[in-house]
């Protein structure tokens, strides 16, 4: 019966040190949990900037195409403006003609 004491308190050491293990797990597993949540919300906004940059670069492409568009028009309608100048100046030079063929006879 003497080693029953030593026994009864190498048991007690045994589970507390079990205890202990049992609550390191948890904790560890807490930790865990909490540092993959937060990768997890580290990995969301990433991906929620990466859609948001996305959309930026696809929005200057079409305002840029846009941009482009508008500018050929404007220098097709610059080129015709400077056709029909051209053709009124001809216009006139032949008027100016006609006039002074007139005046000669």
């Amino acid at each position: 019966f003497a080693a029953a004491p030593a026994f009864a308190a190498r048991t007690a050491e045994q589970r507390a040190a079990l205890a202990a293990a049992e609550h390191r797990k948890r904790v560890d597993a807490r930790a865990t949990a909490a540092a993959k949540a937060l990768a997890r919300q580290r990995i969301e906004e990433r991906l929620r900037q990466v859609s948001l940059e996305e959309a930026r670069q696809r929005q200057l492409g079409e305002l840029a195409e846009d941009s482009s568009q508008r500018c050929r028009r404007a220098v097709a309608a610059g080129e015709a403006a400077v056709r029909r100048v051209e053709a009124l100046h001809a216009a006139l030079l032949l008027c100016g003609a006609a006039e002074a063929e007139a005046e000669a006879e």
